[in-house]
């Protein structure tokens, strides 16, 4: 989705449009966004195939690492969530609209991408 069309819709349209999550593979990591059913706020994942995290990739994304579990494969899932001070929560009515923003699908996978990125760089596989 481009920015044009981001900018040109209601934040109803965006999300219908958006939907309510998406898998993804990026530089061969599994990632994947959530919506959270109750407010509306987008959640990113990122599986990791070892279990000790820097300090620095906890920082990397929106807000920090506020999630951390291992799955059924071993493997640990550490995510994000766009529920923070001034992060726009499309489903709770109110929340004055000047004063937050929607952190968008866009938005979540390029956190996500961030920290990837900070993996590759480091050398941590």
């Amino acid at each position: 989705m481009t920015d044009e069309i981001r900018k040109s819709v209601g934040l109803k349209e965006l999300i219908e449009m958006e939907g309510n999550g998406k898998k993804f593979k990026y530089k061969g990591y599994d990632c994947e966004i959530k919506r959270n059913e109750s407010m509306g706020h987008l959640c990113g994942y990122l599986e990791l195939p070892f279990q000790k995290l820097s300090d620095e990739l906890l920082e990397i994304p929106h807000g920090g690492v506020t999630y951390q579990k291992a799955n059924d494969n071993g493997n640990l899932v550490i995510g994000f969530d766009c529920a923070h001070e001034f992060d726009r929560l499309p489903f709770v009515e109110s929340q004055d609209d000047c004063y937050y923003t929607y952190c968008d699908m866009s938005f979540v996978e390029g956190e996500l991408k961030k920290m990837v990125d900070y993996l590759e760089k480091e050398g941590i596989r």
